[in-house]
């Protein structure tokens, strides 16, 4: 084992639940964006049903710009190396929200053997950011947003007990 790789490793090790996390603030800043992209849209919407709609062309490009920031954090999680359980957690959580947007680039062809794999990363993904929660001093959905990562997918989850959630927004 590479000694600089060994040392940075054990440093990491010592600091599981660190609030100094890089990724930790990243997240927070991501779910600034995320809260400010649900008004706009919240807003947009209202702006429709009273046919105000020049109105809500602006809050949808409010809107708009919002998801283009949270997705700009989001890459700069994934370029940031966690060293707390809980930035661990958060991005774990990311390519849970991603996983479908990873498959959909396999052409449909490989339509049973994409959604096995897709499956499987699903049980693998929510199997371990169980574990590393269950060490973590906050949830995902507190670092990040609520119903973050899209829960209601859990295959570890009876079906009735995700269905019930009614914080999970399945659309």
């Amino acid at each position: 084992m590479n000694e600089e790789h060994h040392t940075t490793a054990s440093a990491g090790a010592a600091s599981l639940s660190d609030s100094s996390c890089p990724v930790i603030g990243l997240a927070r800043l991501a779910a600034a964006f995320r809260t400010d992209w649900l008004s706009q849209d919240r807003r947009g919407r209202e702006s429709r049903r009273a046919l105000r709609v020049s109105e809500a062309g602006y809050y949808d490009e409010a809107r708009e710009n919002a998801h283009d920031g949270e997705d700009a954090v989001c890459d700069l999680i994934s370029s940031t190396r966690a060293v707390s359980i809980e930035g661990a957690a958060v991005q774990i959580g990311l390519v849970i929200n991603r996983l479908d947007e990873i498959f959909d680039f396999i052409p449909d062809e490989f339509g049973h053997r994409r959604d096995l794999l897709h499956r499987r990363m699903a049980r693998l993904l929510f199997s371990a950011l169980s574990v590393v929660e269950q060490h973590s001093s906050e949830s995902v959905a507190q670092l990040m947003w609520e119903g973050f990562p899209s829960s209601y997918l859990d295959p570890w989850v009876n079906v009735d007990e995700r269905l019930a959630d009614p914080a999970e927004d399945r659309s």
